[in-house]
């Protein structure tokens, strides 16, 4: 049983890296959700995709984490576990010339995953953060540069882009639990354009995609891995306004079968002025299907 338990175990692991690596920086994340007011936008000419950072720009929003986990023996379920977490960020603006610098703080958090394995500081922690435009992570505090800390936090083209336009993100990187080297797929596709805030245009962007292990699985052992979601990239300020990223992985050894399926969603909360009412993040896993809300 041993030697079944601790594959499990490491697989659990992987899925909260895996799951959320995409939203490091979003302490400028807003929802789009039902009262929200989207009006699309006819494209003229192609257009620029690239993060901008504010000096002095403090921003707060609300993170909901959910991971549901399956463990099948000969086909009956044995094992069925949900583990919801909602954490508070504060991202704040950093002078710099051409790179992208933030300061990022947990300032609260209800559930018990380990924020180092998310590639976000945990509470009593500060993160200074630089990126270049296009989402490279040039400097993540004093984490190693191989580490999940490293992955782009989001996936954006490096060229001017139109409505339809695909571009791709591979990366890699050490688990900072095991060691094991990680390799990430994703394929971005630019879906629509859309009136946002005041007077803003907003880039609607779905993404797709997996991860796997880049050392080969002992006999006998498979991974599966699926992720999906979809963003809104405020084209004039530079910013994710919401994102919603799904993930399901699957590991087999013999009879043993387990199933994660999770999911991660982010509102903004501050500055008010660019909250949406009524809005929350309240994703959940067995979603099949990420759509934009309208």
């Amino acid at each position: 049983m041993e030697k079944i338990y601790r594959p499990m175990k490491w697989f659990k692991s992987q899925v909260t890296e895996l799951s959320l690596w995409l939203l490091i920086l979003t302490g400028c994340a807003t929802a789009s959700g039902p009262g929200s007011s989207l009006t699309s936008v006819d494209q003229k000419e192609a257009i620029e995709l690239k993060l901008v950072s504010t000096p002095g720009r403090l921003e707060k929003s609300t993170y909901h984490s959910h991971v549901r986990t399956k463990v099948y023996q000969s086909g009956q379920i044995t094992n069925e576990k949900d583990e919801v977490m909602d954490f508070k960020v504060e991202s704040e603006g950093l002078a710099g010339e051409a790179n992208i610098n933030q300061m990022i703080r947990v300032v609260e958090k209800d559930g018990f995953a380990d924020l180092h394995d998310m590639a976000f500081p945990e509470i009593g922690e500060e993160l200074i953060v630089t990126l270049n435009p296009n989402g490279k992570v040039l400097k993540a505090g004093d984490y190693p540069r191989n580490s999940i800390f490293y992955v782009p936090p989001v996936s954006l083209p490096d060229r001017p882009v139109r409505v339809g336009d695909t571009w791709t993100l591979d990366s890699k990187w050490m688990s900072l639990k095991n060691g094991l080297p990680m390799h990430l797929s994703l394929i971005s596709i630019f879906k629509g354009l859309y009136r946002c805030g005041v007077g803003d245009l907003c880039a609607d962007l779905e993404i797709s995609g997996g991860v796997k292990l880049m050392d080969p699985l002992p006999t006998g052992i498979k991974l599966t891995s699926n992720i999906q979601g979809r963003l809104l990239f405020n084209v004039n300020r530079g910013t994710l306004l919401w994102g919603d990223v799904r993930s399901e992985e699957s590991f087999r050894q013999g009879e043993i079968w387990v199933h994660v399926s999770s999911c991660l969603e982010s509102v903004l909360e501050e500055p008010n002025a660019e909250r949406l009412v009524g809005e929350s993040a309240d994703c959940q896993p067995l979603d099949s299907r990420v759509e934009m809300k309208e």
